[in-house]
């Protein structure tokens, strides 16, 4: 009986190390696509302050991060951009919910003076 029991304590521990660690893997790629959100609004609004293309720019800035310019709404004042940063292999295998990628957004309004 005492076999049976260390082996079902095994089997539970190696399971809630697997779910913990697909969600770190998801948390990290969430995190890594924030910052690289922040950054690319950040060089497209920089950007076009100074007459230059801030497309450019944001897809510049996201590049070195691994993620990628999804969407960039840089026309006017308030430049909003969508960046996606794709999960490891194994972190989308292990979440099997269908995500293969974290997604985030920013946006940056002028200050009224």
């Amino acid at each position: 009986m005492t076999t049976t029991v260390l082996g079902l304590s095994t089997v539970a521990v190696v399971l809630v190390a697997v779910v913990l660690a697909a969600a770190g893997g998801v948390l990290v790629a969430e995190v890594r696509a924030q910052d690289a959100a922040d950054a690319a609004a950040l060089a497209a609004a920089h950007a076009a302050r100074r007459a230059g293309s801030p497309r450019v720019a944001a897809r510049e800035a996201v590049r070195g991060s691994g993620a990628a310019l999804v969407h960039c709404d840089c026309g006017g004042p308030t430049v909003t951009v969508t960046v996606r940063v794709d999960l490891p292999a194994a972190t989308a295998r292990l979440t099997r919910v269908g995500h293969r990628s974290a997604t985030a957004a920013a946006r940056l309004v002028p200050a009224s003076r």
